[in-house]
């Protein structure tokens, strides 16, 4: 499955840390800030959430500095939706190749 977890529910933070460090991040509380919200909007929508929806969202949570496409990708260089649902044990979204 290409590093995605098969089972969510079978993710915690130890899970968490092993997958980041495979993918060479060490995880920060902005990446786990990150992390809680993509594994909250999959929970709520049974879906992961596509970049736009990721930025708006986190936008009414976090300050703005943390909440913009670059910003995002220094903390997932591989794209924050792909690479971070991968670190947060949710499925491979369906639009990312």
């Amino acid at each position: 499955m290409q590093g995605y977890l098969v089972d969510w529910h079978a993710w915690n933070e130890d899970v968490a840390q092993e997958i980041a460090t495979e993918e060479h991040i060490i995880l920060t509380e902005d990446h786990w800030q990150v992390l809680r919200y993509l594994r909250y909007f999959y929970q709520e929508y049974n879906h992961t959430p596509i970049m736009r929806i990721l930025v708006k969202q986190l936008r009414e949570v976090l300050p703005p500095e943390k909440t913009n496409s670059p910003y995002l990708y220094t903390l997932f260089p591989q794209g924050p939706v792909k690479q971070g649902c991968k670190i947060a044990g949710l499925p491979k979204p369906p639009h990312c190749i």
